[in-house]
């Protein structure tokens, strides 16, 4: 796929650096819009990832479907891999918002990162749609066990993000310490076949489309568990966010997004094998159609509402893991009122 980029580890001492505005990557800007009185449309600068978002991708290649798209607003989308890329454009001005792990989501907004979740993007559900699944080599005689999981080394696209929590959790429920009892190996989605086959890793987490391309080569893979084995909840793993004080400024062309967005959303839903085949052809996504048109796809929320009763399991999991040390007030940082009614 277009815009891949290196990950960037996420650490408490990495966004404190956002903060004080050196984040790695970082330069000089004002983040802040002035307020809108003309009538020409507000640009939105979004900063998106490199799969599972096709609902987002889409908005500005359905024209019939998103209506108010340059009317009231216009938008200017920007890829990025990891977490951290994006918090880190965001802290510099580059992007408005974007798309964000709903762990780093709260992680940041600990950290005094202000910041407003939107709408849902991605679900992981227990009984909908695709679960991402961490994958070995067939003849590897890894099993889902503590003896066989124990030094094991197991690849991950992002550090702090929910398919590292998914694996923590998954080797914690075993009985194993997830800090020591295995490694743990920084890997771009799109490299994580290859890493496995070479040996580089013993479990890769596989996302789609990249999971659909391994069930159509000559290699054998098995699963060892998934994104629900130890976190059995229904996540809005990711969600999309803004930078509150350009949507109180830009009220109107934020609802209108969000309304195009929720649109494109349900009709993506209704035709996804038309949409993917329109997504390969205007180049927002590069993959083999026939790995991806007709792969299994995550659950979403057609209406884009945020699941709170899931945000508050994830945080009870990620302070257990101390990756925040207070509890984030979801109400402070969670807003659906800019969604359309229904």
């Amino acid at each position: 796929m277009e815009g891949y980029k290196s990950n960037i580890f996420i650490s408490p001492i990495f966004v404190i650096l956002l903060l004080l505005g050196i984040g790695t990557g970082c330069t000089s800007s004002d983040n802040s819009t002035p307020t809108n009185t003309s009538s020409e449309p507000v640009e939105i600068n979004i900063g998106h990832g490199i799969s599972t978002e096709e609902p987002l991708y889409l908005v500005e290649h359905l024209p019939e479907v998103a209506s108010n798209l340059g009317e009231s607003y216009t938008l200017n989308m920007s890829s990025f891999q990891a977490n951290a890329d994006r918090i880190n454009a965001y802290q510099a001005g580059e992007i408005d918002g974007g798309t964000l792990g709903q762990g780093a989501a709260l992680m940041i907004s600990e950290q005094g990162v202000d910041l407003t979740v939107l709408a849902s993007v991605v679900q992981d559900s227990v009984e909908e749609g695709y679960n991402h699944k961490f994958l070995t080599m067939a003849d590897s005689e890894l099993e889902y066990t503590a003896e066989a999981l124990e030094g094991a080394v197991i690849g991950i696209p992002d550090y702090m993000s929910p398919t590292d929590l998914w694996g923590r959790a998954a080797v914690r429920d075993l009985g194993l310490d997830p800090d020591s009892d295995v490694e743990w190996v920084n890997i771009a989605a799109p490299a994580m076949t290859a890493s496995l086959e070479a040996g580089i890793i013993d479990i890769g987490m596989f996302a789609q489309p990249f999971f659909e391309m391994t069930q159509n080569n000559n290699e054998e893979y098995e699963e060892v568990f998934n994104s629900k084995t130890g976190v059995p909840i229904n996540e809005d793993f990711l969600v999309l966010f803004m930078d509150p004080e350009f949507i109180s400024e830009n009220e109107e062309a934020v609802e209108d997004f969000l309304a195009d967005y929720v649109a494109v959303t349900e009709y993506y839903l209704d035709n996804q094998e038309e949409m993917r085949q329109l997504l390969l052809d205007v180049g927002a996504v590069e993959a083999d159609p026939e790995d991806y048109i007709e792969m299994e796809d995550s659950d979403r929320s057609k209406t884009g509402e945020i699941n709170l009763e899931s945000w508050k399991e994830v945080q009870n999991l990620i302070l257990e893991e101390e990756w925040i040390e207070d509890r984030v007030n979801l109400e402070s940082i969670v807003d659906m009122s800019y969604l359309p009614d229904r």
